[in-house]
């Protein structure tokens, strides 16, 4: 998407809002609701486009309102009429507005507020950071019920939304693409591995390892490694047993080739 003021709209502007605050599903961070309405009944006088809270103890837990502006002509009413604003300045922590880009002006704006503008990568820039709405004063411990009832009621909406729900399977079916082409790449790579090992083996010993004599193979390597055929030598007191010995192995050498089609030919 070229950073261009024509092509962010209301919409392309609430994707790069949910897009830098993500819900993660494990340990989330971030919780983002979108067209969030003051209060929660009839009294309700205004609808915030965006609400994100931090679900961090270190991060404040703090409350962030965000306007949505794609044009200049919108920023000016919302600047010119200071009790909307003033009816979140209870109810949140901070206020950013997030513009198209060449819409906003700083030196107009709140020196309180934040000012967010799309890059093209559908990311959010932050050209100013949000400042505290009352200054000197702590996050609140309590939040007012009717709002937090409505932010609730914004969430449900979202996660019941079509378009929310066809994009958090899209990302689920990515990541799962994602993981299984990471899977492939490691079981190849241990499989490249042990083949490395297996003509390895092959070289120096000069024997095939096949799958029908792969379980007789390995038996008789272990024989070797632990030492069977060394054991045998050593238990030969005598010349005469030695003899005895070697041809008992022989005659257990040829039983093991007739068994496996391995007899030389006559």
């Amino acid at each position: 998407m070229a950073d261009q003021q024509a092509e962010w709209t209301e919409t392309t502007l609430t994707q790069a809002i949910l897009k830098q605050w993500p819900f993660a599903r494990i340990r989330p961070r971030w919780v983002c609701a979108i067209q969030v309405r003051d209060a929660a009944g009839f009294s309700a006088w205004r609808t915030l486009d965006a609400v994100v809270f931090d679900t961090w103890p270190s991060g404040g837990l703090g409350l962030h309102g965000f306007e949505i502006k794609v044009s200049k002509a919108d920023l000016r009413k919302e600047l010119g009429d200071p009790e909307k604003a003033a009816q979140f300045t209870d109810k949140l922590d901070r206020f950013s507005i997030v513009a198209a880009p060449g819409v906003a002006d700083l030196e107009l704006m709140p020196k309180a507020w934040g000012l967010y503008v799309p890059a093209s990568d559908g990311m959010l820039h932050c050209r100013r950071k949000a400042l505290p709405l009352r200054p000197g004063e702590a996050t609140p411990s309590a939040v007012d019920r009717s709002f937090m009832a409505a932010f609730v009621r914004a969430l449900v909406d979202r996660s019941l939304d079509r378009d929310s729900f066809a994009a958090e399977y899209d990302r689920g079916y990515q990541a799962g693409k994602d993981q299984t082409k990471r899977e492939v790449g490691y079981a190849e790579a241990r499989a490249d591995s042990k083949q490395e090992r297996i003509d390895a083996f092959e070289k120096a010993s000069g024997v095939s390892i096949d799958g029908f004599r792969a379980g007789q193979i390995g038996e008789a390597v272990k024989l070797v490694i632990n030492g069977g055929l060394q054991q045998r030598i050593n238990y030969s007191h005598t010349v005469r047993d030695l003899g005895e010995n070697l041809v008992k192995l022989a005659d257990e050498l040829d039983a093991l080739a007739k068994e496996y089609g391995d007899e030389p030919a006559a």
